[in-house]
């Protein structure tokens, strides 16, 4: 469950006499859209900036779902601070719904996780080859690997 995607820039977010304990990610999409996400375990390191990764994302804290029935797959970004980890949206097609009711979600160029509480926020019971708008209000970087 990944997506290709360039490093662009490591932005420490949490810093203590010199020792980075969270950081801000910024990638360019497969569409060039730049993106930030929040790699709380420091996945990404400096020698990776300027190269292409296979990326795991999770899109956390949904704050928005809505079940749709025409769209374009893909990750739009904040609005107000598109580089930043806030409030991403991913629009996708639900090609799986694992055990703990995480989601993973088609985007057209790839596949994020989408936390399981967006079943909070529906009426009605998500199922495989629903489509999907959903925002979010942390977008995480929870693992990265060498490109195929």
């Amino acid at each position: 469950m990944s997506l290709t995607a360039k490093i662009i820039e490591i932005i420490p977010d949490v810093e203590y006499e010199g020792v980075v304990y969270e950081q801000r990610v910024v990638v360019a999409l497969p569409t060039d859209t730049q993106i930030g996400l929040f790699d709380y375990d420091l996945h990404a390191t400096s020698d990776m900036v300027g190269t292409k990764r296979q990326l795991s994302i999770l899109a956390y804290m949904p704050t928005e779902v809505d079940v749709v029935m025409d769209s374009e797959p893909g990750i739009e970004p904040s609005n107000s601070n598109p580089r930043g980890w806030k409030h991403h949206t991913y629009r996708g097609l639900i090609t799986q719904i694992d055990s703990d009711g995480t989601l993973v979600l088609d985007v057209g160029y790839g596949t994020v996780r989408v936390d399981s509480d967006v079943h909070e926020l529906v009426d009605t019971p998500l199922t495989e080859g629903q489509f999907l708008r959903v925002q979010t209000n942390r977008s995480d970087l929870t693992g990265i690997s060498d490109t195929a």
